[in-house]
């Protein structure tokens, strides 16, 4: 009788076997590029917000965006009343010398989006000084550097003990 015919013969099994293990292995290595793409297309900056490498991070330099600011009261919050962003950014409040900005006396980051906002200042605004509002594009790092994240806009404004409301 021949021996390969025999439904218990070990060398039946072994075959069987070997196959069970080969794919195994191709399944298991499939799920692990599986799981690298799914990853590296996905990243993070580190403060949740999610980039697609190749595209967002690297192309951080064809943001927009937009800011309004209006003039409010002294005190150690100034009130952003939208920050428009086509990819996440920064928002900085500087104390305004001359025509240009100064120190930068708070900052904070927005995400990509339509969004208002408070800034925490770490010195309080004064009655009738001027202050610059600047938004920047984040280069993808989730850190605020003016020599890299991209310049978008910059607004002025006043603080003053008592706002002018029209009504229209």
């Amino acid at each position: 009788m021949d021996s390969f015919n025999t439904p218990n013969s070990p060398l039946r099994e072994n075959n069987n076997t070997y196959y069970a293990w080969a794919i195994g292995t191709i399944i298991v290595l499939v799920l692990i590029f599986a799981g690298y793409r799914m990853y590296t297309k996905n990243s993070t900056d580190g403060n949740g917000n999610g980039y697609d490498q190749g595209e967002s991070v690297q192309d951080f330099t064809k943001a927009t965006g937009d800011l309004e600011v209006e003039n409010q009261v002294p005190g150690d919050i100034v009130y952003i009343s939208s920050v428009t962003l086509s990819h996440p950014g920064f928002v900085t409040v500087s104390v305004t010398r001359g025509m240009d900005a100064g120190k930068i006396i708070g900052t904070k980051s927005f995400p990509e989006g339509k969004n208002p906002g408070q800034i925490v200042v770490s010195e309080k605004t004064k009655e009738g000084q001027t202050y610059t509002a600047t938004l920047y594009a984040d280069d993808g790092d989730g850190v605020l550097d003016t020599t890299k994240d991209k310049f978008l806009i910059k607004k002025d404004f006043r603080t003053t003990q008592y706002l002018e409301y029209i009504k229209g």
